[in-house]
């Protein structure tokens, strides 16, 4: 089992803060793996990566320390002219400074609350239904599908972040390791565990509206929280949405702050 640095604090606001930062790790890290297509910078109290994905031009922004302005907006803003563009802030009160410049401009917004548990605190022996089969993503081919699935589930503005998660590579040892769910050979479910410090943190878990309603998306979560107790990780992290909040306060997870994550894109 691969050794994690531990949590000194335990508190919910220390542990929410802790998962916020290994979202900041996650930029750095990309833009030291391909300086070549990636590149940061900072705009006051903002991390701004700028990029290329498969679809075109991204540019990230993400508050690091609280009390990003409308005119730290504006500067990451200036030259934008097509692309993907998200602009992540953390909750709840850190967001007024730029919230209304951002809805005046054409983004729309979506709240994620951070929520957490305690790897043995879930029901890890639960056991997959016998219809549902797990594996890992190690294929291009197999990526494809993932992030099909994550994005027609998630919104297209799910798809600048797959871009950047793909490129970390496939290796089941990596920081960031992709599951896919099949129910017979069709491929239904998808998540993703991201391994940037404590807690392990699990983003894009998505079922196709088909089989909503069986459990998958529980399972599916399961599945990569086992994953990361494998790994060495004692707590796991995620950021829900409305229809997976209620799948995560059933195994347990519990809020811990949160995120505001807007979304534009300009052809």
């Amino acid at each position: 089992m691969q050794m994690v640095e531990p949590l000194d604090d335990a508190s919910a606001a220390a542990i929410g803060k802790a998962a916020f930062q290994g979202l900041v790790r996650f930029f750095r890290d990309v833009s030291q793996l391909r300086p070549d297509t990636w590149r940061i910078a900072s705009a006051g109290p903002l991390l701004v990566l700028h990029g290329h994905g498969p679809h075109g031009a991204i540019t990230a922004a993400l508050e690091t320390e609280p009390g990003a302005s409308e005119r730290d907006a504006q500067a990451v803003l200036t030259g934008f002219a097509e692309g993907s563009l998200i602009f992540v802030t953390a909750l709840p009160e850190h967001e007024s400074g730029v919230h209304d410049y951002l809805i005046s401009q054409g983004f729309t917004r979506r709240v994620s609350p951070t929520m957490v548990a305690a790897a043995t605190t879930l029901p890890l022996a639960e056991q997959l239904p016998s219809w549902l089969r797990v594996t890992r993503v190690d294929s291009d081919g197999m990526h494809a599908l993932l992030s099909r699935i994550q994005v027609e589930s998630l919104g297209v503005d799910f798809a600048p972040r797959a871009a950047m998660k793909r490129l970390f590579g496939l290796s089941p040892g990596g920081p960031v390791v992709h599951l896919l769910g099949l129910v017979g050979d069709q491929p239904v479910a998808s998540a993703t565990l991201m391994r940037f410090g404590e807690p392990a943190s699990i983003w894009g878990v998505a079922t196709v509206p088909e089989v909503r309603g069986r459990g998958i998306g529980r399972a599916m979560t399961l599945e990569a929280c086992r994953l990361a107790h494998s790994l060495g990780h004692q707590r796991v992290s995620l950021y829900a949405t409305p229809m997976g909040l209620p799948v995560y306060a059933r195994l347990g997870f519990r809020e811990c702050g949160g995120l505001s994550l807007y979304a534009v894109s300009r052809t």
